[in-house]
């Protein structure tokens, strides 16, 4: 009476109302579900909400798990691929570029979904469903009202990092005919990536280290 109520779209408190059985006997489902990771909380989606995207959207669709499932997800499960496999690649290809445009740096949700109402109906996405398969993907990420320490350059040079060096560099590289993981080693976006990262990291507060620096570190466990 659970289970099927965990769609990706409803909140804790929708999924308590809709359930037939007591509140506190859903919630410790809930926490046995999350504990042994059947299940994961996001934060809710709202049209006044800013995401963007993070590193690891240059690499996520490498994954062939994340192009097998994407177009499922954020139809809502109404569709996947068109038949062909080059139809798939292509729906693939214009979810992605739509990820690509999301900036919440300059617009919010709301204006994320005014800007680009034709496309997502066009492909049948649900925003929801959209926004909730990068979270749990971790190529998107939801922007804090609050920046971290950046100062107005650094955060400068990472938008622009994201949004047009790295892309632009990349498809420089694909058009004279280098492949994904010949595209991921190329030193220029290794150094780009880096320096993002680097810049990300100090961000959010924490530390970061460099390839190198990190293969050099002595190990101190794991948590």
């Amino acid at each position: 009476p659970v289970l099927p109520l965990v769609d990706g779209v409803r909140t804790v408190q929708q999924i308590v109302d809709a359930s037939p059985i007591d509140e506190e006997s859903v919630l410790l489902i809930l926490r046995h579900l999350l504990h042994f990771r059947f299940i994961t909380m996001i934060d809710e989606i709202r049209l006044d909400c800013r995401y963007r995207l993070t590193p690891e959207f240059h690499t996520a669709f490498e994954n062939p798990s994340v192009v097998a499932d994407v177009l499922v997800y954020v139809t809502g499960g109404t569709r996947g691929s068109r038949g062909s496999f080059s139809d798939m690649e292509a729906d693939v290809q214009a979810v992605m570029a739509l990820y690509a445009q999301i900036d919440g740096w300059d617009q919010t949700l709301g204006e994320f979904r005014e800007v680009h109402a034709e496309e997502l109906k066009e492909q049948g996405i649900s925003l929801r469903h959209f926004v909730t398969f990068g979270l749990l993907q971790g190529f998107l990420e939801r922007i804090d009202s609050v920046v971290g320490s950046l100062n107005t350059n650094e955060i400068e040079e990472l938008q622009t990092l994201r949004s047009i060096r790295i892309p632009r560099r990349k498809q420089q590289l694909k058009d004279k005919g280098l492949t994904s993981a010949q595209v991921n080693k190329d030193p220029e976006i290794k150094e780009m990536v880096s320096r993002m990262k680097q810049l990300k990291a100090k961000e959010m507060g924490r530390g970061y280290l460099s390839d190198a620096a990190a293969d050099s570190a002595p190990e101190t466990g794991r948590t």
